[in-house]
Formats: structure tokens, C-alpha cells, sequence
């Protein structure tokens, strides 16, 4: 019975495989491009996700009803002393994020930014996996600012180089 039906499956197989190659070769393709769509959107995540698996904070506040960290709206700052009042909060550090223009070298032009105000104390908790105490306190130079070096090449910058960030002069220190 079924090992019969097994047999005569794998032996027209065989001898049709021509006819049956273009649909396993669409079907073979199509996992492929399953595959590059799941990676793209854990890419997308990971990216949405870069100031919350950076920093050191366990409980994120933010305005009521924000659905994400690019359209959240500032709290009062009132609301760090009701968080201190939780006997389990040791910390609670401001985070600042606007977009912004940088203007660079003439032949690149303006280039779209995202900009994040962190906390330069050694200890700060935003963007602690990523930037050393060391980095952090040369930011408390007036006008300094760190990029990822991903980021480099699209602002036409090297360490040292100044800027334009939203109309203010700033120097590149890390």
C-alpha cells in the first residue's frame, strides 16, 4: 500500500524532473525571500530597539499613550520625584532625543539626524553599553558630540572636525 504509493511518487519524480523543477525552484525561492523579509524586520526591531538594549535602565517612562520612542512627547519634570518616591528605583536620568540637521562638508549637504541628550556622569544609565566613562566625560566639552561610526562617512566627519547641528557649531570628540 503505502510504500508502493512511496515508490511510484519517487520514480515519476525521477523521470519528470524536468517538469516538476521550475515549481520546486519557485518554491525554494520563495523561502529564500521569506527568509530575507524576517531578517529585515528583526533588522527594522533591533534598530527601533538600539536606546532601549544600550542603556543600563530597567523601566522606561514616557508621555501617556506613546507607542514608540520617535513619537513620544516630554514629561514634566515632576515625574522623576514620583518615580524616586518607588522605593525600587535607585536612578532616573532625563533622556533627551530630537531630530536634527547636520551640515557637514558642502558637497555632502544637509543630512536628516536623529540627536540623544545623555547624562555625561560616569554612572549615567542611557547608552551605558556603548559609550565608556571615558567617552562620556568628553562630552562635557561645550559643543562636543559623539557619532557611531557607522554614521561617519554619511556626515563627512572625522574625530576632531566641526559641524553644523540644528544651526549650532559642534566638534566631533568621539
Amino acid at each position: 500500500g503505502r510504500a508502493l504509493m512511496v515508490a511510484l511518487a519517487r520514480k515519476t519524480l525521477i523521470h519528470e524532473w524536468r517538469r516538476y523543477l521550475p515549481a520546486s525552484l519557485a518554491v525554494a525561492f520563495s523561502g529564500v525571500l521569506l527568509l530575507v523579509q524576517l531578517a529585515l524586520v528583526f533588522g527594522i526591531f533591533d534598530g527601533a530597539a538600539v536606546y532601549i538594549n544600550a542603556s543600563r535602565g530597567q523601566i522606561w517612562a514616557g508621555y501617556p499613550g506613546t507607542q514608540s520612542i520617535d513619537s513620544g512627547r516630554s514629561i514634566p519634570r515632576d515625574a522623576e520625584m514620583h518615580l524616586l518616591a518607588d522605593p525600587q528605583v535607585a536612578q532616573v536620568e532625563p533622556f533627551q532625543w530630537v531630530n536634527g540637521d547636520w551640515r557637514g562638508r558642502r558637497a555632502l549637504g544637509s543630512v536628516s539626524v536623529f540627536v540623544s541628550g545623555v547624562d555625561t556622569a560616569p554612572d549615567a544609565l542611557a547608552f551605558a553599553r556603548v559609550i565608556p566613562p571615558t567617552l562620556r566625560a568628553l562630552l562635557n566639552e561645550p559643543g562636543a558630540i559623539i557619532v557611531d561610526r557607522a554614521d561617519l562617512p554619511k556626515l563627512g566627519i572625522r574625530v576632531g572636525q566641526s559641524g553644523i547641528l540644528n544651526g549650532f557649531r559642534v566638534r566631533l570628540v568621539g
